[in-house]
């Protein structure tokens, strides 16, 4: 993306970054050390406001902050092909036009983890009434939570804490306060989770999600229309914050299976 890297990214592969960066591409299609502050970055009509990791690149994230980026498309924050651990640091404040706010896993992801104390905060994805999905995690691979925050984000029509068109597995961490701001004619789904993949609970939170304005019935913690396997954790809390929500203000399936 047109951004200007990452702060204590690392990987078995080192290029040299210079101390200070324009915003220019940094696009790392091997594996790679990122060592300066990402703040203030943009990535117009590209993806990955700060960090894009393109084909088999690996990343690996244990702390920093990126913050106040934005991507035209995808990853306002970071956009990934390859596998990553994420096991601290903070994504903060990021925007993107389409899907994942904070932080967007594309399919080709065999196996992404977010782990630890990492913090994915305020980050946004599209406007209201617009085709925004996932305000903090837009996953089409496969990614596993088991510790860390997603909290105070918020989407523009599907999945204010995280958007799943893949396979993603809660076993902990807490996806709580996030916001679909929807309000126009239909559905806004999914305040903690929009699950169009498989999804699988064995752990963790979702709660305190809120879904702005919701005509039916459409899963404030969690909306699903393919399979939600609950084994275990806690929704509580979440609610529609507008005026016709009525059924599934902690799981909404719609064409779906639901396991408990």
């Amino acid at each position: 993306g047109n951004g200007c890297g990452a702060r204590n990214c690392r990987s078995p592969m080192t290029f040299p970054i210079p101390t200070t960066l324009p915003k220019s591409s940094l696009t790392a299609k091997k594996n790679a050390v990122c060592t300066v502050p990402s703040t203030n970055c943009t990535a117009t009509t590209n993806n990955g406001g700060a960090v894009e990791v393109e084909g088999s690149g690996v990343m690996t994230m244990y702390g920093g902050t990126i913050s106040n980026c934005s991507a035209g498309t995808t990853g306002g924050g970071i956009n990934l092909d390859g596998p990553f651990t994420i096991s601290g640091g903070v994504i903060e404040n990021c925007t993107a036009a389409t899907r994942g706010g904070g932080l967007y896993v594309h399919s080709s992801c065999a196996g992404g983890t977010i782990t630890g104390n990492f913090i994915i905060q305020n980050c946004t994805v599209g406007k209201p009434n617009s085709a925004g999905e996932g305000g903090g995690v837009y996953n089409l691979g496969t990614l596993t939570m088991s510790g860390g925050v997603v909290q105070g984000c918020s989407a523009g029509y599907n999945g204010g804490g995280v958007a799943n068109g893949g396979t993603f597995t809660l076993s902990g961490g807490v996806i709580w306060k996030n916001r679909v701001t929807f309000t126009g004619t239909g559905n806004g789904k999914g305040g903690g989770i929009w699950a169009a993949g498989t999804t699988t609970m064995t752990g963790g939170y979702i709660v305190n999600n809120t879904v702005d304005r919701n005509a039916a019935y459409a899963g404030v913690g969690i909306y699903g229309t393919k399979t939600f396997n609950m084994q275990g954790g806690i929704i509580c809390g979440n609610r529609f914050g507008g005026d016709n929500g009525t059924i599934g203000g902690g799981v909404g399936m719609d064409d779906g299976s639901y396991y408990n």
